[in-house]
């Protein structure tokens, strides 16, 4: 049976507007594979309304693709134009939009169809050019999702907020290189603060390329019931649950690990919603794990502080001056939504996963920090539901991690974290 539907994977994007391959089967899991609900993976019309660029707020990415930015900014008879991407299940908060232009600039809005658009597992959607050519994911409002949420605003500050960290990342990301962790950049947004209304693209990386040979798998759908099995089984093995505890698992551990030591932050809702495993064109794990929504983070206020060239500004800036602290929480909920399946016994999953997860996470957040054990502290680690949950105190006073770290950068440029937290 994982042969038929590797096989559809492989022929649907040339029924469905050429989309990528990639693109195609992270579609094909997000709606088929998610454990709340089955969605349609088929592409539909998606509408917009045409508003001038003056009356809106944007913050672009200087590293924005132009071939993106060139389907949400257009001109017409020599004035710019926005595209406001309406949620295709949205019965409410886009009449808000059309209320708030009618009010205050008399401004008739009509829909108008340019984009195709996909479903994902929540309320973004996957949305291509007609042609394929470009392809991102866009988040916007919508009173009806595919996930528990049954209303979903998307708020200008949360957008705001998403774009600030997306930036910070990538200034990271040009002095480093996280081994374990790929980022899923937000590189622009499209704002309305008097209604607190906003959109957020998300760039797809390496998966809008017609030539990547990689895929990104929900971490869902690797615990689901039907999908998790036969991917194992694609992998040559029958016992489901050994491979998905070494390459979910662990390999979550192993990049929530250092994502914390290296950048400071840390995913608030760190459930299987949030993260992607990578693999090969043949499903096979390549030991990465891809982390997306950078609205929900919070930050090891010493290492940020630290490592941000403009910190005092970035945290007046962030909406929630609470998701600054003095600990790392490392928690990971892999089956926050997602039941769990027959193929993997609960009681072992109690007993053991625990243990293993933070083996992983000690081990990464070790390396990449170079604390030893004394210098750090995981404690009352436990699986409470779905949750596996521990208090990462760090032992630190140096005031000077900033010059440490120029001082001791390795000859490729990547941080040497352990000066960020010793005495």
């Amino acid at each position: 049976m994982i042969f038929i539907v590797i096989f559809s994977l492989l022929l649907w994007p040339l029924q469905n507007f050429a989309i990528t391959k990639a693109v195609a089967a992270l579609v094909h899991f997000e709606t088929q594979a998610n454990g709340s609900t089955v969605r349609n993976k088929k592409g539909i019309d998606i509408y917009h309304y045409e508003i001038p660029l003056e009356y809106v707020q944007t913050d672009f990415a200087s590293t924005l693709k132009n071939e993106i930015k060139d389907q949400l900014i257009f001109e017409i008879n020599g004035l710019k134009y926005v595209r406001w991407v309406i949620n295709p299940e949205d019965t409410k908060w886009h009449h808000e939009v059309v209320k708030y232009f009618k009010s205050k600039y008399n401004l008739d809005l009509t829909p108008k169809s340019h984009f195709i658009g996909y479903q994902t597992s929540s309320r973004s959607y996957i949305v291509t050019t007609k042609d394929g050519k470009v392809q991102f994911s866009i988040k916007s409002s919508t009173d009806h999702t595919g996930g528990i949420w049954k209303d979903k605003k998307q708020e200008a500050t949360d957008v705001k907020d998403a774009r600030i960290v997306s930036d910070y990342l990538e200034y990271l990301q040009s002095i480093l290189k996280l081994k374990n962790v790929v980022i899923l950049s937000e590189p622009a947004a499209i704002m309305l603060p008097d209604i607190d209304q906003g959109i957020i693209v998300r760039d797809l990386g390496e998966l809008a390329d017609i030539n990547n040979t990689k895929l990104y798998i929900p971490g869902f759908a690797v615990l689901n019931e039907y999908y998790g099995k036969q991917l194992a089984n694609k992998n040559k093995t029958l016992d489901a649950e050994e491979f998905w505890k070494k390459h979910y698992l662990e390999a979550v551990g192993r990049a929530q690990g250092e994502f914390a030591a290296r950048t400071g932050m840390e995913l608030d809702s760190p459930h299987s919603q949030n993260f992607l495993v990578e693999t090969d064109a043949n499903f096979k794990p390549t030991g990465r794990i891809v982390i997306r929504d950078l609205a929900d983070l919070k930050f090891y206020n010493p290492t940020v502080q630290m490592l941000h060239p403009k910190f005092e500004e970035f945290k007046k800036t962030y909406s929630s001056g609470d998701q600054f602290f003095y600990r790392f929480s490392g928690a990971f909920s892999p089956f926050h939504g997602t039941p769990v399946p027959t193929w993997i016994d609960f009681k072992t999953v109690m007993s053991q996963w625990p243990l293993v997860y933070e083996n992983s996470y000690r081990k990464s957040f070790k390396a990449y920090s170079g604390l030893e054990d004394d210098r750090f502290r995981m404690e009352k680690f436990m699986f409470s539901g779905n949750h596996l949950q521990s208090n990462i105190i760090i032992f630190d006073s140096s005031k000077n991690y900033w010059e440490n770290l120029k001082l001791n950068k390795s000859p490729q440029g990547i941080f040497n974290c352990s000066f960020i937290f010793k005495l």
